[in-house]
């Protein structure tokens, strides 16, 4: 599998619209996407340029994706300041599931394995 799987989209999408895949929002600034908008950025990259090792069983999870406009995408792959401080990215040793993410550059949220915000760091997680 090179990508999520439309359940995950699907999830990702719906926790983007707090519940509403209709309502989804770009996770990075906020711009309304609606259920057919938008792109899906991978956290953690999936390694698809040839990184030699097998990605993580959890490389195509809903905490590592993220549904943004494609400004924000470009801006989160392009490695632009400010993208991995506010987690829209993350290194290979990170874990998405212990690092937060400024939703719109604003609200520190942890992304679950259900697919939720999570507004305390999980066990593990930095403060």
């Amino acid at each position: 599998m090179t990508g999520f799987s439309a359940a995950v989209r699907l999830q990702i999408r719906t926790r983007a619209g707090h519940g509403d895949p209709d309502r989804a929002v770009c996770e990075c600034h906020g711009l309304f996407l609606g259920r057919t908008a938008g792109e899906i950025q991978h956290r953690v990259a999936r390694g698809m340029g040839g990184r030699g090792v097998k990605a993580p069983d959890w490389i195509n999870t809903a905490p590592n994706g993220l549904m943004m406009c494609p400004a924000g995408h470009r801006h989160a792959e392009s490695r632009a300041d400010g993208a991995h401080d506010n987690g829209w990215w993350l290194r290979d040793d990170e874990n998405p599931l212990t690092e937060p993410v400024q939703l719109y550059g604003r609200y520190r949220r942890w992304l679950t394995a259900d697919g939720q915000y999570a507004t305390a760091p999980p066990e593990g997680a930095a403060a």
